[in-house]
């Protein structure tokens, strides 16, 4: 499992990853604790991305499949996590899925093939789902292009 802390001079390291585990929540852009397991709060707000409302909020939306996952890696889009079953390791677009998650540094998590059929929109899902970041983009952005 592919999931790291990087370590912050200017505060109480253990103090601020308790609160973080309490909050289930990033403890900075981008460094996330090591979750070994998914809890109905996070799987409750994973479902609630699936919604208008959730996405607008959150600024997160998500990924299913392996093809589109691996796009979404291979791309300038930002994943945050990845949520695979099982069965996602014994093939081989799923291990290089992995590898590559790992080398982009995104957090991975295994859990039940139910938490994946819960997250997936589809109805067979693939076994993998990924959450990505919603790009903003400005006015003056856009005229620019």
């Amino acid at each position: 499992m592919a999931t790291w802390i990087k370590s912050f001079t200017n505060f109480n390291s253990g103090a601020l990853q308790k609160q973080a585990r309490l909050l289930d929540k990033p403890i900075s852009e981008g460094y996330y604790l090591p979750r070994t397991m998914l809890t109905q709060a996070r799987l409750k707000k994973l479902l609630s991305y699936q919604q208008k409302k959730g996405r607008r909020q959150s600024h997160l939306f998500l990924v299913e499949g392996t093809r589109l996952t691996q796009e979404a890696l291979n791309s300038n889009w930002r994943v945050l996590e990845l949520y695979y079953s099982r069965e996602l390791n014994n093939s081989e677009n799923g291990t290089n899925l992995l590898k590559l998650a790992g080398e982009k540094k995104v957090s991975t998590l295994e859990v039940q093939e139910k938490s994946i059929r819960k997250m997936a929109e589809t109805e067979t899902p693939q076994g993998v789902v990924a959450v990505v970041e919603k790009k903003r983009f400005d006015l003056d952005q856009f005229l620019q292009q």
